[in-house]
């Protein structure tokens, strides 16, 4: 595993940033739209949760293709500090007119995907020309990992800024934090590569004509389809728990609580990734199956014993793709040898993630909308059927990827052997 340079911690370091920021944008607009409708949280809660992310992942799937053309001709740094300041604006607009932009659900969405949409392109196609195949997965592990420490101190000190700050100073604490991760980003050094362009079709025209190409990293568009239904977990959890402990207030502890869970897991999934039993079907299967049980026992009987344990084994599922599926996605072209496609490759990811997403947040604007608990049940065991086969097909992409390594191990060692070889045929002729 490689150590990571100064372009890279630096990058992280902005993106942990954009982590606290976006906690604090979604903590903010999430718990407005649903206080607004607290009495009826599976009706007309769901139904504005739905529209207002359905509305999100529209707007940032469209921008995501048009700002993808501009990144892939410029020096991609540039594109990263419009997103820095596009997000500044929308978090200015939070502090002050939160609440009414709360009410406007469809509004808020638009402006989120936006700033999403100014942000991503960039910074995925930065981390991806950062990273080699050997330091894909520091990178990955460390950005998690700091993450999610932030998400056990950030939620606290938000509540302490909240409760004993004004709403201007609130602002001015949230532009001091966008100016560091702005000042942060004239570290990071990087230039447009010669000939840099987005084009989609000759990279479909690649993966067209490369049969083993494409029955390789299909796996991964597939995985990234599944993915994308998989964010409606978060909201169904907090859904469920202003549902059966009729308030939020335990949210801010379960957050914090499984946060610092997830810092254990990922310490252990890379323990058991360096012994190899990460690459076990059976360790796959297990970890998919687990959410499906508890949450089968959890419709059953829906009580704060269930929730908690659907929870906790829905938390270790969840940040084990992460470990492995992000590492996965983004190593694949780097292993077929395909650099200049790693902006196309991102779009297409994030296109099938956003198309995902779009779908399964709208059958929840749809289940808001019946508001029936029923409904809602069926619902999440629906989507939380396809664990199973999510995580089957992260144990394809695994094997693949020890395809992959084994083949560019065995080069290695014949170039080494042919090296040392070749002294002695010319001696010997």
């Amino acid at each position: 595993m490689g150590k990571l340079n100064r372009n890279q911690k630096t990058l992280i370091s902005v993106h942990l940033i954009r982590m606290i920021l976006e906690l604090f944008t979604n903590t903010f607009l999430t718990s407005h739209i649903l206080s607004f409708s607290a009495d009826n949280v599976l009706g007309t809660g769901l139904l504005n949760v739905g529209l207002f992310f359905v509305a999100e992942f529209t707007v940032y799937a469209i921008l995501y293709y048009i700002v993808c053309f501009y990144v892939d001709r410029s020096n991609r740094i540039g594109f990263l500090r419009v997103g820095i300041f596009v997000n500044l604006c929308l978090l200015v607009l939070l502090v002050f007119f939160g609440e009414q932009l709360a009410s406007w659900v469809i509004l808020a969405g638009v402006i989120v995907g936006i700033s999403d949409a100014f942000y991503y392109p960039s910074y995925l196609v930065m981390k991806n020309e950062f990273t080699s195949r050997k330091t894909v997965k520091e990178y990955n592990i460390s950005s998690t990992i700091l993450t999610n420490i932030s998400k056990v101190v950030v939620p606290t000190l938000l509540g302490f800024l909240i409760d004993v700050s004004s709403y201007s100073n609130i602002a001015i604490y949230i532009i001091i934090i966008s100016l560091l991760q702005f000042g942060l980003s004239f570290i990071i050094k990087t230039k447009r590569p010669e000939n840099s362009q987005f084009e989609l079709k000759p990279f479909f025209k690649f993966l067209k004509d490369n049969k083993d190409v494409r029955n390789k990293i299909k796996y991964t568009y597939f995985n990234a389809f599944l993915v994308g239904a998989k964010s409606t977990y978060k909201i169904i959890v907090i859904v469920l728990t202003i549902y059966t402990f009729k308030t939020n207030l335990s949210l801010g502890l379960f957050t914090s609580a499984f946060s610092i869970l997830t810092i254990l897991l990922l310490m252990l999934f890379k323990k058991l990734d360096n012994k190899q039993t990460a690459n076990k079907l059976w360790f796959y299967l297990l970890v998919g199956i687990l959410p499906v049980i508890s949450c089968v026992i959890l419709v059953a009987k829906m009580t704060k014993v269930t929730l908690i344990i659907y929870n906790f084994f829905l938390t270790v599922a969840t940040y084990f793709s992460e470990y492995f599926g992000s590492s996965e996605r983004d190593a694949i072209i780097k292993h077929i040898g395909k650099y200049e496609y790693i902006a196309e490759h991102q779009f297409l990811i994030e296109t099938l993630q956003n198309v995902s997403r779009m779908i399964a947040y709208g059958v929840l604007a749809v289940v808001g909308l019946i508001g029936n608990i029923t409904v809602f049940k069926v619902l999440l065991i629906v989507l939380i059927l396809s664990n199973p086969l999510k995580y089957l097909v992260m144990y394809k992409q695994r094997k693949i990827r020890i395809e992959f390594e084994m083949a560019a191990a065995a080069k290695q060692t014949n170039e080494v052997i042919a090296e040392t070889e070749s002294p002695i045929k010319e001696l010997t002729v």
